[in-house]
């Protein structure tokens, strides 16, 4: 069951976005809630949270981005869909599952939810947005040495020696990463130009030696083959 959230302040546009997304086959809504300001949404996905939430760029007069770059710290997938053509590549960048451009089709909608928790990704991100005191902060792909499973959340290994706690999960990331990181354990995603060797432990256990890094890493049986294959090339 998935929970959606519409950020849209024009009711007729909502209406019509809810409907088109009812109508999708086989999509199982849990709950669908339409917010017609950004601060509306902020407090309902504080408190009901979602799996999926759609934004326009230009709510009531507020710029969507100012939005954008909060949503796309947390956890849920964001999809912008607005009447604006100019902030794709920058959508993407910074994390977005898709950019639907109004009026838009039944079945560009149906692709476009088709990506959500999926490995169909428009592009791979290039910087990762995470949420701090001090507000947001923007992490480039390139500063990332490797990502761990940190319980909730997931931890950015920097380049820096640095450590900063992610709200986007294991799946997200492998997913949404460029194509020189890879996944190695259900905990682990390496940047593979970072791997320095990968070991057989006692017991048959596989772990990798990341750059940088003091703990050797797990490697799954099921990556190991993957892993070689890639280093080797």
């Amino acid at each position: 069951m998935i929970r959606i959230v519409i950020v849209e302040d024009e009711p007729a546009a909502a209406r019509m976005l809810k409907k088109m997304l009812e109508r999708i086959p086989g999509l199982s809504i849990g709950s669908l809630a339409i917010c017609s300001s950004v601060g509306e949404a902020r407090e309902h996905l504080e408190k009901e949270g979602a799996d999926v939430v759609f934004l326009d760029l230009n709510v009531r007069g507020e710029s969507g981005f100012g939005a954008v770059e909060d949503f796309m710290a947390a956890p849920f997938d964001t999809i912008i869909a607005t009447a604006n053509t100019e902030h794709a590549v920058r959508a993407f960048e910074e994390g977005a599952v898709d950019y639907l451009v109004k009026p838009f089709s039944q079945e560009r909608l149906e692709k476009a939810m088709s990506r959500v928790g999926s490995e169909q990704r428009e592009k791979p991100v290039r910087r990762i947005l995470i949420k701090e005191h001090q507000g947001i902060t923007a992490i480039p792909v390139e500063k990332i040495r490797m990502v761990r499973s940190a319980g909730d959340y997931t931890e950015l290994y920097l380049v820096d020696g640095g450590r900063k706690l992610c709200a986007k999960s294991m799946d997200y990331l492998e997913h949404s990463l460029p194509r020189d990181f890879m996944r190695v354990h259900r905990s682990a995603i390496v940047r593979l130009s970072e791997v320095k060797a990968v070991k057989v432990e006692p017991g048959g256990k596989y772990m990798a030696e990341i750059d940088g890094v003091d703990e050797l890493v797990p490697v799954g049986r099921t990556y190991y083959k993957k892993l070689k294959e890639s280093l080797e090339v």
